[in-house]
């Protein structure tokens, strides 16, 4: 045997033993998982009263997050960091998501627990990995392997779960070192789940008409729509995150408000809409009413609204089925417009919302299961992929730039000290934008021309700033951040070349650039080191004209106003 063959061999065998270790040990707690959400959803179904003890729930929540020291816990997008730059994942990440979401459903909190799912399973995968001694390279298919085992398990879709981790982790890209560990946990992990009862839901299309072009341009109306509720979703997310923590910075108190809040809405709606729990729990209930046509019209509005309260709150579990179950229902909202299939439209919802993380993949294995549904499944994949390259979408799941909570607490970097010598003269003048606001992430639904137009505008404002941004706030990122960025944008080395080098993706390399820069512009948003700078030159620039001029008499008032205007300066 040669040693091609003989390393072929031994990479077969020791990511089948360790598919197979996750799976088991992984598919069993994912399972544990399942039935506690399962439980605590049942529980308050059958004792509404369950649902007053939300506050209760929402400060047992923080209570956990500060015991267990995760009080800065990122989330899916810290799965997502470890894996795209090095990043780690405390072995407390699973203990507390998987206690949070159940207290969150079992209060009637409206989130998901496909965020969950990924997080207790890239936990899990990297306490593992270390358990088996595996290097940097090793550890990013060892966390994606505990994430797919993770959320079959709990939504028994095996090949949807492999494949869901790769497509997620680079977008547009598949992460092909990790699809045979990840298949075989995720089949294993599945079969666990199967044999102590747990098993996937399933909604049946009862109804589909003939794929003709009427019935393509009702769906491409149908998915632009969507492309529009899905913007305004995301927005509402992102700037009512950064309202909230902003107005209620104590985190015992934000949860309570989102507790008081839920109540409230609650209280609402039974009392004067459906009179009825529809929009608590993750939503599985109210789909299969959407599917069999008894959802109210306006269902995915008060979704989206008992969604952000709960997740502006403490509530835990993610917002994908929440998500999901808005799509449902407003298919079926369109459905009942227009006289369409209710069922069919029920199902395209999903999945173009499904569509909107860019996992076409995975939506095709996860959302269609049935063959007839083959035209009308290609069609939404071709619309959202439009929708997405002029820019009307992002992904779901695209990692929020980290924000300074205080400048003071941050030391000034060392780039600072030797920027005096940097000529910044091919430099704009002004202050710089950021490109980590609403506006620079959400693109309005305007002519593609004004949008390439916008676009273009923009990264070449980027590209004139960055290197003195990087100058300044270089040291505020971390090591595997700048090492990558330095080598595609300073040394011009390929996308290829740096992804071998760091052992990830080319879309992975990408990303990570993309991500960076947008974290400097966030940092000069937030210090204002560069625009500071740019004054400081300006003002040396004609401090220095007026010495030239050589008029002693004006000189020295002109030269007094300037330093005067420099002190308070630095003084901001």
């Amino acid at each position: 045997m040669n040693e091609s063959a003989k390393s072929n061999l031994l990479y077969f065998v020791k990511w089948t033993l360790y598919a197979i270790v996750t799976g088991l040990l992984v598919g069993f707690i994912g399972m544990l998982f399942r039935k506690g959400v399962d439980f605590g959803t049942a529980n308050w179904k059958a004792h509404p009263q369950f649902l007053l003890l939300a506050p209760f729930s929402a400060m047992l929540i923080v209570g956990l997050e500060k015991l267990l020291h995760e009080e800065k816990n990122g989330g899916t997008n810290t799965v997502i960091d470890s894996i795209t730059e090095g990043k780690h994942i405390t072995v407390q990440t699973a203990p507390l998501i998987f206690l949070s979401t159940v207290l969150s459903h079992l209060v009637g909190a409206s989130v998901g627990r496909e965020g969950a799912a990924l997080m207790i399973g890239g936990s899990l995968g990297e306490a593992l990995s270390k358990a088996f001694r595996m290097d940097e390279k090793d550890k990013r298919i060892a966390i994606m392997c505990g994430m797919s085992a993770c959320f079959a398990a709990i939504f028994g879709t095996p090949l949807a779960a492999a494949i869901f981790p790769m497509e997620m982790i680079s977008i547009g890209i598949m992460y092909y070192a990790a699809l045979i560990p990840c298949l075989f946990a995720a089949f294993i992990a599945a079969h666990v789940s199967v044999r102590f009862g747990v098993y996937g839901e399933a909604f049946p299309v009862t109804e589909v008409p003939a794929f003709n072009l009427r019935g393509a341009a009702m769906v491409i109306f149908f998915a632009v729509l969507c492309a529009v509720l899905a913007m305004a979703f995301s927005i509402l997310l992102y700037r009512g995150h950064r309202y909230t923590a902003e107005r209620f910075p104590n985190p015992w108190m934000r949860g309570v408000v989102g507790a008081v809040a839920l109540l409230c809405l609650t209280a609402l709606n039974q009392q004067f809409f459906t009179l009825a729990l529809d929009f608590n729990g993750g939503g599985f209930a109210l789909i299969e009413k959407a599917y069999r046509g008894e959802a109210a019209w306006y269902s995915f509005l008060f979704k989206m609204i008992f969604t952000c309260a709960c997740l502006f709150g403490s509530f835990k579990g993610g917002e994908i089925v929440p998500t999901l179950t808005i799509g449902a229902c407003f298919g079926a909202a369109f459905a009942g417009w227009f006289g369409l299939p209710v069922p069919l439209y029920t199902g395209i919802g999903v999945a173009a919302f499904r569509g909107h993380d860019e996992q076409p993949l995975h939506l095709v294995t996860h959302d269609f299961r049935d063959i007839r549904l083959c035209g009308h499944a290609v069609l939404c994949l071709c619309d959202c992929r439009l929708l997405h390259a002029v820019g009307l979408l992002r992904p779901l799941h695209e990692p929020e730039v980290p924000l300074l909570e205080d400048p003071g607490d941050v030391h000034q970097p060392q780039g600072a000290e030797k920027t005096l010598e940097y000529s910044g003269g091919h430099r704009g003048n002004g202050r710089i934008k950021g490109t980590g606001s609403v506006k620079g992430k959400y693109l309005t639904a305007l002519p593609v021309f004004l949008i390439l137009g916008r676009m273009g505008k923009e990264r070449a404002e980027k590209f004139a700033d960055r290197d003195l941004l990087f100058d300044f706030y270089a040291e505020l990122l971390t090591e595997h951040q700048r090492h990558i960025f330095e080598a595609v944008v300073f040394l011009d080395c390929s996308l290829s070349e740096v992804a071998k080098e760091a052992g990830i993706s080319r879309q992975g390399v990408s990303d990570l650039v993309r991500r960076t820069e947008e974290q400097l512009y966030a940092y000069e948003e937030k210090l204002h080191l560069a625009e500071k700078f740019r004054e400081e030159q300006r003002i040396l620039t004609a401090i220095q004209a007026v010495c030239a001029g050589g008029n002693r008499e004006t000189a020295l008032p002109a030269i007094q106003k300037l330093t005067d205007e420099l002190l308070q300066l630095t003084a901001r």
